[in-house]
């Protein structure tokens, strides 16, 4: 995985639980790091607390939508204006939040009115389109430059990888340094759709992930 994944908050309506928990674990598998409620808040925790601290601790928020939810009323209205707060506080261009459609629906009218920001002005994912992790993944790495900074290192991490790591099983540096190849295989694979190269990355996935279990990972 990367050194310093970004953090990516997932605001959502209960109704939406079933593909929002698909959505985390996506994110996971990718090398990023989602945060949801129910995996990362503790036992014990006062949630009207940890949920605001999480929410401005992350480097992404995504807006959960969906014909069900977008009437709902409460919390995640207010988490979508603090999101919209730190939006305001950002340089233009930056991405930071993205509405993020599960379904054909509308896109709520949620006011920010001291920065003179309307959710509705804000470029939403149709999700539920074939393409939709491929675009999400893209506007991820657009904004936090991973897929360039992985292109400009890669060889040089490989080669590294393999000088290290196929006769020294019990390098702790090279087991790091082929999770990073995992990483970086699994999100090329998440924005690729071209059926041939799919296929190549998932032999690649399987030798790293042969190597990783050699080396007792």
């Amino acid at each position: 995985m990367p050194q310093n994944p970004p953090q990516i908050f997932i605001a959502h309506a209960s109704e939406d639980k079933p593909q929002v928990r698909e959505l985390y674990a996506k994110l996971l598998e990718a090398g990023y790091k989602p945060w949801l409620d129910e995996e990362d808040l503790l036992p014990g925790q006062n949630w009207r607390e940890e949920i605001p601290k999480a929410l401005k601790s992350s480097d992404l928020f995504i807006a959960c939508l969906s014909s069900t939810s977008i009437s709902k009323r409460g919390y995640i209205q207010r988490e979508f204006k603090m999101a919209m707060e730190m939006l305001a506080e950002l340089p233009s261009g930056e991405i930071y939040l993205i509405p993020l459609k599960f379904d054909d629906c509308q896109i709520p009218e949620i006011r920010q009115s001291d920065y003179g920001l309307n959710l509705q002005d804000i470029q939403w994912l149709d999700y539920w389109k074939p393409n939709g992790f491929e675009k999400l993944i893209k506007a991820i790495e657009y904004q936090f430059g991973t897929l360039e900074r992985d292109s400009e290192n890669r060889e040089s991490r490989y080669n590294l990888v393999e000088d290290k790591t196929v006769n020294s099983y019990s390098d702790p540096e090279g087991m790091e340094l082929w999770r990073e190849k995992l990483a970086m295989f699994r999100r090329e694979e998440a924005i690729i759709t071209d059926p041939e190269k799919k296929f190549l990355l998932r032999k690649r996935i399987e030798e790293c992930l042969s190597k990783i279990e050699e080396l007792g990972g």
